[in-house]
């Protein structure tokens, strides 16, 4: 038996039905606890919170900071967003993560008036928050895995990746294409350890 279509619709409308509206949980919930307690105890930036549970359960589980605001919205966990408020400490495992970056053109006055400028190279193992300081003149790409080289020979081991802000010796970028430099590439290939960006909402598998 075949019903006109305008026929359905006037039916339809008449009896008042509403679509049927699944309400899925999100894939944080079962972090739900966690996340609750986490916010109540530091009193730390929304962004601080979302990237301590990035690197305890990795970017896969934590890939998207909307859905994490999103999702502390939903449940009415409050944290603070002021900048005076301190930042919450990484719980790494030893030996997992280490944090490299430039601090850049240091100037210094020498007895003589001389006045020198200077890149230094700073190193810190995420878990025991131990910093390394190394002297470089520039700070090239064989500059970045020279000194990366030398704080795993002094430590004595090596972490299983290594996070930077600072990507001009690690990446090069045409056309918009980001690419990991040849000599960075083969480093991570003869040592086994994967070097990312340290920044939200963006790719770190580069």
């Amino acid at each position: 038996m075949e019903f006109d279509r305008h026929t359905i619709a006037k039916y339809y409308h008449q009896e008042k039905r509403i679509p049927v509206k699944r309400n899925k949980e999100s894939y944080l919930y079962p972090y739900l606890d966690e996340i609750k307690q986490k916010a109540e105890l530091c009193k730390c930036s929304k962004k601080a919170l979302f990237q301590y549970f990035q690197n305890k359960y990795g970017f896969e589980e934590f890939k998207c900071y909307n859905t994490f605001t999103y999702f502390t919205r939903k449940h009415d966990i409050c944290t603070s967003d002021h900048s005076e408020n301190p930042k919450l400490r990484y719980e790494t495992e030893p030996g997992d993560q280490l944090q490299v970056d430039w601090k850049e053109s240091i100037k210094m006055k020498l007895k003589d008036d001389t006045m020198i400028q200077f890149e230094l190279f700073a190193a810190t193992f995420s878990y025991s928050r131990y910093h390394f300081f190394l002297y470089s003149r520039s700070k090239t790409t064989e500059d970045f895995l020279r000194c990366l080289i030398d704080v795993l020979y002094t430590s004595g081991g090596m972490p299983k990746r290594i996070l930077t802000d600072n990507m001009t010796t690690v990446v090069s970028i045409n056309n918009g294409a980001r690419q990991k430099h040849p000599i960075i590439k083969q480093f991570e290939s003869d040592t086994g350890i994967h070097i990312q960006k340290e920044k939200l909402n963006r790719r770190t598998d580069l």
